[in-house]
């Protein structure tokens, strides 16, 4: 009779014991090297038995012929379909599904490598399809990847080498194949994963065989295509550097292998913001083509200006530029570079509102804030889309100076720590304030503990604890003050803080608050002085505004019915007004904290001081009765333990609500 091509001669002869299947004796475990090809040839006793066959054992034989045919067949049709694939969560997929149906096991699944070297579970599913959550027997995968071995138990639990593994006893696990997943460079990647939990005895030489087909095949998948992530990751991050960093930092970071993965570290950097004044208006007026084209011409400089000082552009905010220096590679020389950078923006946007102007085109100002400290620098975001940037107060910071800068003007901060001693200062009079410190009296040294000891220096009118100078080898007029608690806590603590001082708060209002458009004193730097652990001593430096004295002073030195008071409470007026109207309430609104300054052009001006109990967003409503009922306490109090003349007509103006400038008399 024909099988195929195969022609069998039928004869009667003694039972010969079958050949086939050849799987292992119950309870043994195969062990075997994935070195070398596999082999789907006949066994050497099947090809003796096809030259006498009896009528079972050839059929046997063909069933074998053909179960081999299907699975060669099997393997050139995956090797063909997971070449197609281009998502390795799509090619995991497909390959525990083919082996699922293939070998009807109960469960597979597939654990990768990490960059540590430990095995983290891709995928599993179990016979019907599902997601299986139990855990792949560490015992039996360890070994699979440490001795590159194909493994196949067929009584996992009573083995001695794995009977000890939790989860192997856990699952009752009978039947298991393990096979490692290994490149083109015999690299281990991870391992596919077989078991049976309901029968023993299950897998067959052969399943293990075609398992080891498999897993090559599979592998040599997987490796091309984490390849073909890791060329992508890095073509988007050397596309990011050749964007945004100077093309010598670029090529330095192309090169460094930490420049590829996600996360990052704290490094010490320099931010600036530019940002154009008045550019929503501006853009109101010009037709979109035309901004674009005046736009692409205004970054096109500015950009040029950040690499020629060997900065890194970290994005463009709208109309804003923010770049940093630092990061990833940082130089000791960073802030002069950013400062630097920051007055050649200046200078390149001078020249080409000259071209502007000329060719009848509007001129732009910009604004620059600048800021040194501590940040988080690195790769954000996800596999497929990276941004490398760096976050963190020392970024707002510079944000909220950008906000506050005038046309033209660059705001910029120094931090410097100095003997335990935080000392935090404007740019331009950051080594005075330093030299400051370093001249103080020791063993606790201050710059408030400076200001107290020298000559020229004078306390200020109406004010506590505060004192009027110049610091050494600067021309900036300052005030210097020394934080300290008020109410109940004045007594208890006095001016010691505990965690954060009121410095730093004081300075970010600051900012703040002048972008709003309420007059208060700029911030020029702050002192912090840790005492004991947890504690610190603060003092804050703030600009000194002239011929000027607080609300309750000027109260004590003018008639009620005298023109001077009219201008008291209609600057006072002015300041309510434009609280209430950004929507700011100062919870600390008292007669020493309005500064009242008088000039020569007749005009007073009321500013608001001690500001970091500052509370944004509120109705304008809100705002305007808090701020009102908060200073007309302390007017009242100040008439009250002072005698101050204060009239019921000045009282009852603070206790109506509507505030306008012509409320403000009294005659009566």
């Amino acid at each position: 009779m024909t099988f195929g091509k195969v022609v069998f001669k039928l004869q009667d002869t003694a039972p010969v014991r079958p050949a086939v299947p050849h799987g292992p004796p119950a309870g043994a475990t195969i062990v075997r090297s994935i070195k070398g090809s596999t082999s789907f040839a006949l066994p050497t006793a099947d090809i003796e038995a096809l030259k006498a066959p009896t009528g079972e054992q050839a059929q046997q034989v063909v069933d074998l012929i053909e179960r081999n045919r299907a699975k060669l067949k099997t393997l050139l049709d995956i090797s063909q379909q997971l070449g197609k694939l281009t998502d390795l969560d799509a090619l995991l997929e497909k390959i525990v599904s083919t082996a699922q149906e293939t070998l009807a096991v109960d469960r597979v699944a597939i654990m990768l490598l990490d960059e540590k070297k430990e095995l983290v579970p891709k995928i599993g599913r179990d016979k019907r399809g599902g997601e299986q959550s139990r855990a792949v027997p560490q015992s039996i995968a360890r070994q699979a990847v440490q001795n590159k071995e194909a493994i196949l138990s067929d009584n996992a639990g009573e083995d001695t080498r794995f009977a000890q593994g939790a989860s192997i006893l856990m699952q009752q696990v009978r039947s298991a194949i393990c096979v490692p997943l290994v490149g083109s460079s015999d690299q281990v990647l991870g391992v596919l994963y077989l078991d049976n939990v309901t029968t023993t005895h299950r897998f067959s030489e052969e399943d293990l065989d075609y398992c080891i087909a498999f897993a090559s095949i599979a592998g040599t998948a997987i490796e091309r295509e984490q390849f073909a992530q890791q060329i992508q990751r890095e073509m988007v991050v050397r596309n990011n550097f050749q964007r945004y960093f100077a093309p010598a930092l670029a090529a330095r970071i192309a090169s460094s292998g930490e420049a590829m993965k996600l996360g990052g570290d704290k490094r010490r950097v320099a931010v600036l913001f530019s940002d154009i004044r008045g550019f929503t208006a501006l853009s109101e007026t010009m037709n979109p083509d035309d901004m674009a084209h005046l736009l692409t011409e205004y970054f096109t400089e500015m950009v040029e200006c950040v690499f020629n000082g060997g900065g890194t552009l970290d994005k463009f905010i709208g109309d804003a530029v923010m770049a940093q220096w630092g990061a990833p590679i940082g130089a000791d020389d960073d802030p002069d570079k950013a400062m630097a950078a920051g007055i050649e923006m200046i200078k390149e946007l001078d020249k080409l509102n000259v071209q502007w102007k000329t060719a009848g085109k509007p001129v732009l100002q910009i604004g620059i804030g600048l800021n040194v400290g501590e940040a988080f620098a690195g790769n954000i975001g996800s596999e497929r889309r990276m941004e490398y940037t760096v976050i963190g107060d020392t970024v707002n910071t510079a944000s909220r100076l950008c906000s506050a800068a005038g046309p033209r003007e660059i705001l910029g901060y120094r931090r410097v720590d100095e003997d335990g001693a935080i000392i935090v200062a404007r740019a331009d009079i950051a080594d005075a304030m330093l030299a400051a410190f370093r001249a103080a009296p020791r063993p606790h040294p201050t710059i408030h503990g400076y200001a107290s000891m020298l000559p020229g220096a004078r306390p200020m009118m109406g004010r506590e604890v505060a004192y009027a100078l110049t610091l050494p080898g600067s021309p900036t007029p300052v005030v210097v003050r020394h934080n300290r608690h008020g109410g109940v806590l004045r007594a208890l603590t006095g001016d010691l803080f505990f965690g954060a001082t009121r410095a730093p708060q004081e300075l970010a209002v600051a900012m703040e608050l002048k972008a709003l458009g309420v007059p208060t004193p700029a911030v020029l730097g702050y002192g912090i002085y840790p005492v004991a652990p947890g504690f610190a001593r603060s003092d804050v430096l703030t600009e000194e505004i002239p011929d000027s004295m607080d609300l309750g002073e000027a109260l004590l030195g003018s008639d009620p019915k005298s023109d001077v008071r009219r201008k008291i409470w209609s600057a006072t007026s002015r300041l309510l007004r434009r609280l209430s109207t950004v929507g700011v309430r100062h919870h600390d609104l008292n007669v020493k904290n309005i500064l009242i300054r008088t000039s020569r052009e007749d005009l007073t001006v009321a500013y608001a001081l001690d500001v970091d109990r500052i509370e944004f967003d509120c109705t304008r409503r809100d705002a305007y009765a808090g701020n009102r009922a908060r200073l007309r306490r302390s007017v009242e109090k100040w008439r009250q333990t002072r005698g101050a003349k204060i009239t019921d007509v000045e009282v009852a103006f603070l206790k109506s609500f509507h505030l306008e400038p012509n409320v403000a008399t009294t005659s009566s």
